[in-house]
């Protein structure tokens, strides 16, 4: 689908947040480039949050939920736009929003924008790392210099200025797209051969051999994936397997070890115990054998 852009500046400044600064959970109306030129923030976009450096560069998008939260310990100078990407008869009047979607009322509520940044590609990221922020930061220093000392046909440079800085976002979230796939598809191969081998123990050296990974590089995209590790998922399996078995079937807990790969019962218990919170003879009702086997 051929998108046809018309962009607006609404806004652009070169701002700063004082020390420990909050911007409590708010949505806005357009579209918002932000980047970190100084200082450090935790920023949480939707359900994720990201941990804020020089030379971060932040895309809010309408409607969606992010705060921002400056370190104690620094301010934050953060040049920032908002814009719109289309064309609209009320773009000269709407304001920046601060408030949740809760808050806001009938005629707020109708400023919102259509948010079009999957039609260029999906997932579009929210977060960048530029390999040109030097770049990058000088378009956006470009576009807030001539906003706030407009020149005639103003709005033709603006829009000239903003095509530069947006084909630059686009080409450096391009970047991160593929990263990101294919830590994806590294990170689903891990997981297929993690579960291929729930019946016993399974090394990072044995994944690295299998997948020809690097053991950093199996530990760091599985957890970006996953959100747990990939050893801690396996073992997770194992016991999952385990608890499986003791329900419904007649093998004795330490035949269940064995059978997930555990050298020992006592070690079997041990781990289940702790995932779990509870001793693996808690899934059955245990015959006087298990409970000695347990104990011993």
């Amino acid at each position: 689908m051929e998108l046809l852009l018309c962009p607006y500046i609404r806004r652009a400044w070169y701002s700063l947040l004082e020390p420990g600064a909050v911007i409590h959970n708010r949505v806005i109306f357009d579209y918002e480039l932000m980047y970190l030129k100084k200082g450090q923030a935790s920023i949480v976009i939707g359900d994720q949050l990201y941990h804020a450096t020089p030379g971060d560069l932040f895309l809010f998008r309408p409607k969606q939920p992010h705060a921002i939260y400056v370190s104690p310990n620094e301010e934050m100078i953060q040049p920032h736009i908002h814009f719109d990407l289309q064309y609209y008869d009320n773009r000269a009047i709407v304001p920046v929003s601060y408030d949740g979607l809760s808050d806001m009322t009938a005629e707020q509520l109708s400023y919102f924008r259509e948010d079009i940044l999957d039609q260029f590609f999906s997932p579009f990221p929210s977060y960048l790392r530029p390999h040109n922020g030097l770049y990058i930061e000088q378009l956006l220093f470009d576009i807030i210099h001539a906003t706030d000392n407009p020149r005639p046909f103003n709005d033709v440079y603006l829009q000239h200025a903003f095509l530069k800085l947006w084909e630059q976002v686009l080409m450096e979230a391009s970047y991160t797209s593929r990263d990101y796939a294919k830590k994806e598809s590294a990170a689903v191969l891990i997981k297929q051969l993690i579960e291929r081998n729930d019946s016993r123990a399974l090394t990072l050296d044995e994944i690295t051999q299998a997948l020809h990974f690097s053991k950093s590089y199996i530990a760091r995209v599985f957890q970006e994936s996953y959100g747990i590790s990939p050893l801690k998922y396996h073992t997770t399996l194992r016991v999952q397997k385990a608890k499986r078995m003791i329900q419904f079937t007649n093998m004795s807990l330490s035949q269940i070890a064995v059978s997930v790969g555990f050298e020992s019962l006592q070690n079997f218990s041990r781990v289940f115990k702790k995932l779990d919170g509870c001793p693996p003879s808690n899934y059955r009702k245990v015959s006087p054998a298990d409970l000695a086997e347990e104990g011993d």
